[in-house]
């Protein structure tokens, strides 16, 4: 699946045909995870997504939201982001961009830059191919001098 240059957010009432588009047949739990993640640009754990979807829908169980995210994954309509060595966040901006996480709040935001064309001007072997790029750049709050 070729990833977008921009990323397009469904509405909410758009979700279930949203989701069809990608293969993912729309039960009412993926609809409820999706509403959640899916309509806005947002950076969420697993933890945040399952308390956000609890707080209006508390059935959904842990195991729906991971099983949930790995077939959004899968389809492209999510990307995961290894931000600490074992913190996962997954992001609905799924065109190709830098992350800034800020290590006193533990926000991520997006940083606006196409990570394939940086790539590029890597040189590499020719036997090979870029096939994605990630990059985080990490910051926290200045101390005073």
């Amino acid at each position: 699946m070729k990833t977008p240059s921009k990323t397009v957010f469904p509405q909410r009432l758009e979700v279930p045909s949203w989701l069809r588009a990608h293969g993912i047949f729309p039960t009412r739990q993926r609809v409820q995870v999706a509403e959640a993640l899916l309509c806005r640009p947002q950076h969420l754990t697993a933890d945040q997504l399952l308390q956000r979807v609890n707080a209006e829908h508390p059935s959904v169980s842990r195991a729906t939201i991971y099983n949930t995210l790995g077939a959004f994954v899968r389809a492209g309509l999510v990307r995961v982001v290894s931000i600490d060595g074992g913190t996962v966040c997954y992001d609905s901006s799924v065109h190709h961009h830098a992350h800034v996480y800020h290590e006193d709040t533990g926000e991520v935001v997006d940083a606006d830059i196409d990570l394939l064309k940086l790539a590029h001007g890597i040189p590499l072997p020719e036997s090979v191919e870029i096939v994605d790029a990630d990059f985080v750049v990490r910051v926290r709050s200045k101390t005073p001098d």
